[in-house]
């Protein structure tokens, strides 16, 4: 069973907060599992969604189709799932086999209250920079 794992990032564009998620890491002596993907996939969050309900939806959307071989889906599965296959199209298959044990990690920006509560909880006191959420299972 593949294990999610989150981490957050700051930067002044994604490349640079993904690098700062993987010093951090290393700082840390951890064995984070941001250290083991190289790719990043930034999702659009929709404007009613903070960046933690859309990982709540996609993490539960990639359950599915295994969930399928085995019980009938609940409710809150069948919304989710059709909730990413009709915002992102013809790209949720991808985005969904990118979240599941890829080398590649879903980042979503934080929303602008998301980044304030963020960046108070983390004593940051920079407007400049952008804080995103890196998501993905490994």
């Amino acid at each position: 069973m593949s294990l999610p794992f989150r981490d957050f990032g700051i930067g002044s564009n994604i490349n640079i907060a993904f690098e700062y998620c993987n010093v951090k890491s290393l700082n840390k002596n951890s064995n984070n599992a941001i250290l083991q993907k190289t790719n990043v996939l930034e999702l659009r969050v929709p404007e009613n969604f903070t960046s933690s309900k859309l990982e709540l939806y996609i993490w539960v959307a990639h359950t599915v189709p295994d969930l399928l071989n085995f019980r009938e889906l609940s409710i809150t599965e069948k919304k989710h799932y059709e909730f990413i296959k009709n915002f992102y199209g013809d790209q949720y298959s991808n985005i969904l086999s990118k979240y599941s044990n890829s080398d590649t990690t879903i980042a979503l920006r934080l929303n602008p209250n998301e980044e304030k509560i963020w960046k108070s909880k983390n004593r940051c006191n920079t407007n400049r920079n952008n804080v995103w959420r890196f998501i993905g299972t490994v």
